[in-house]
């Protein structure tokens, strides 16, 4: 049986490893981060900055290891939108 479990802040490295180590080679990322070393280097800000944006009532839940993850956000939750122009200093 799998079990799931809600992480807490003390997983918030592993989380942020397993979500790097599981996007590395999507499609998107490896367009907006064709360097491959600049990647590895990039998404554990870029998915550190995502549970940042996880509004009040979201959570993270993972198997006991955190080799699987979700990111939850509830209905309605959507962070806001960065002003005119800004942009997350990673991108």
């Amino acid at each position: 049986m799998f079990e799931v479990r809600r992480c807490q802040p003390s997983h918030r490295d592993t989380v942020v490893e397993t979500l790097a180590d599981a996007f590395f080679d999507d499609p998107v990322h490896a367009y907006l981060f064709s360097d491959p070393d600049v990647r590895r280097a990039a998404l554990p800000a870029w998915f550190d900055a995502l549970l940042d944006a996880v509004p009040d009532g979201g959570h993270v839940d993972a198997d006991p290891d955190i080799t699987t993850v979700g990111v939850w956000h509830p209905p309605g939750g959507r962070p806001d939108d960065p002003p005119d122009g800004e942009l997350p200093a990673m991108v």
